[in-house]
């Protein structure tokens, strides 16, 4: 049987060879990288666009926003800081006190910051392939799809909790909605409370919308996106290409602007959307190409290998053999090779010589740079973090100086949040260079938390109210005053061994709880997350801002 390769004729005039093939994408799978049409070879190879651990990181705060909220059913006192009138637990150490006391405000900022960061680093991808019409499509895309995806979620989640008040006995309600006296005045209720609070022309707080708590943030997130496309709108009139200096430039002033708002208290909400905004714009150009066009993260193997001549004349021959205005047909052998290695990885290795000297670069001083930031971020962002209580703060040793620090301006009830800002960002920022730490974030448990970490977060108030809330009386903690002489009350009762936040009673309910609430996440994406998700893409495609998916086609097997 005759190769398919051998009648491939390489000339200038691509479409001239189309009429070799009647399918074009089996004449796109045979054509090689190396004679494909290019734009001129970049100074540096592209940089790994995997983020998937940026979804582990946003899991395994999701995990601890839970743990921070179920242990208030257990003990307050893991909120307090090491040091403070006689508390030692070690539970409320620096650094390991993240899950039990500052997970749920720090989780809130990465949350904000990782947002940002998502909503535009695509955009940005496709200013840097100058692909400008694009970006601003998926801008407006975008913005329409990005309230359905937020909201429509919301509302479900929070209508299950109304329709549920009317079941009797099987929603708690301590600190919680109550249910009204018929199904229709509780619908009523339920959407005039939805429908005033997701507006976006009112202020939102921790724990204003009584059918479930985590809700303030929706709102917030969009306003936060809203700021994002509008700056990445504004960035599409100047921003092409993939010269560093303009977007540098406009990192570096969005940065500017977003410390001020931050040190004046100007929405730090806000801020943490720009500082993802930021991060993403340093991703995509990266700042080490300001330095170096041969950085360390951008070099490899074939840049510091010295090749012998001979092996760099071949090359040379291989080259020009596959080069676009070659007139000789390729043979089998070449072609072989221009399909393996691709041209700008030729192109350097024939620009290789001799008297080349091994050049292996020192990673280590960019490394130690970025743990240091990592580990300065993390003993910020645990400050201790209690609303209208920043005493604690000031009571606290290594903490008392910062607290001092933060500006005036921030109120009591929210002292904390400038630092966890500060802290959040050089986090991200420093997890961002440590492939070590990438790896931890790509194991497949946190990869797990990291899908099912949205569903998590708007369920799991409303499940406290349902198994948890039942099994911490049953087990001897706090009973709440419906469950009193019930079999909940203390039943199961054993004593409750273990320092505040390890505690035997606590943990045991824990690992019975948490596994739950997350197989009700992982289905709840497919029941209340993919409608918003389906709808938003509906609506893009049909006025035509997004291309509908090809539908697959039914293959018949004809017998033979």
């Amino acid at each position: 049987m005759t190769s398919p390769y051998r009648d491939i004729p390489v000339t200038g005039d691509l479409e001239h060879q189309m009429h070799h093939y009647t399918d074009k994408e089996e004449y796109d799978r045979l054509l090689p990288a190396a004679i494909e049409i290019r734009d001129p070879l970049p100074t540096s190879f592209p940089k790994n666009t995997d983020t998937k651990y940026l979804d582990g990181l946003r899991g395994l705060f999701a995990v601890f926003v839970y743990v921070h909220h179920f242990i208030a059913a257990f003990t307050i006192d893991t909120e307090l800081g090491f040091g403070w009138e006689g508390n030692y637990y070690i539970t409320t150490l620096p650094f390991i006190r993240l899950p039990w006391s500052s997970g749920g405000p720090v989780g809130v900022a990465v949350f904000f910051i990782l947002s940002g960061y998502v909503l535009s680093v695509g955009t940005l991808r496709k200013l840097k392939s100058t692909k400008t019409r694009d970006a601003r499509r998926g801008i407006v895309s975008a913005l329409i799809r990005r309230p359905l995806r937020l909201y429509i979620p919301c509302m479900l989640v929070s209508l299950t909790v109304a329709l549920l008040l009317q079941v009797p006995g099987f929603l708690l309600d301590e600190n919680f909605s109550v249910p009204q006296p018929t199904l229709g005045a509780q619908l009523y209720d339920w959407w005039w409370s939805t429908i005033d609070y997701l507006s976006l022309m009112r202020d939102h707080v921790p724990g204003g919308y009584f059918y479930n708590g985590p809700v303030w943030t929706l709102p917030i997130e969009l306003k936060g996106s809203i700021l994002v496309y509008s700056v990445l709108t504004v960035l599409s009139l100047g921003v092409s290409g993939v010269d560093y200096r303009v977007p540098h430039m406009m990192a570096l002033f969005i940065f500017g602007c977003a410390a001020i708002m931050l040190q004046m208290r100007w929405k730090w909400t806000m801020v943490l959307s720009l500082f993802g905004l930021v991060l993403a714009i340093l991703d995509v150009w990266p700042l080490e190409s300001r330095f170096s066009e041969k950085s360390m993260s951008q070099t490899t193997l074939l840049d510091r290998t010295p090749l012998l001549p001979q092996v760099s004349r071949l090359l040379q021959k291989l080259l020009k053999a596959t080069s676009i205005g070659a007139q000789k047909p390729l043979r089998r052998g070449t072609l072989l090779v221009a399909r393996v290695i691709p041209r700008p990885w030729l192109e350097r290795l024939a620009s290789s010589s001799q008297d080349e000297k091994m050049m292996v670069p020192d990673r280590r001083e960019s490394n130690t740079l970025a743990i240091v930031v990592f580990f300065i971020g993390w003993y910020i962002i645990s400050i201790p973090s209690i609303p209208d209580h920043r005493e604690v703060a000031l009571g606290t040793p290594g903490y008392r100086w910062l607290t001092r620090m933060t500006p005036p301006n921030y109120l009591d009830f929210e002292y904390f949040r400038y630092w966890q800002a500060w802290g959040s960002f050089m986090i991200i920022w420093s997890i961002m260079r440590l492939p070590w730490l990438q790896r931890l974030f790509m194991l497949k448990p946190l990869q797990f938390c990291g899908r099912i970490s949205f569903m998590l977060y708007l369920t799991h108030m409303p499940y406290f109210r349902t198994l948890p809330g039942r099994l911490v009386g049953l087990f001897g903690g706090h009973v709440n005053e419906a469950l009193k002489g019930t079999f909940w009350d203390g039943t199961l009762a054993f004593p409750d061994a273990g320092p505040k936040g390890l505690s035997s009673r606590f943990l045991l309910c824990l690992t019975i709880t948490l596994p739950i609430n997350m197989i009700i996440a992982k289905y709840a994406i497919r029941v209340i997350d993919q409608p918003g998700v389906k709808l938003g893409r509906w609506i893009t495609e049909t006025i035509g801002l997004d291309q509908r998916k090809p539908k697959k086609q039914e293959v018949i097997v004809l017998p033979k």
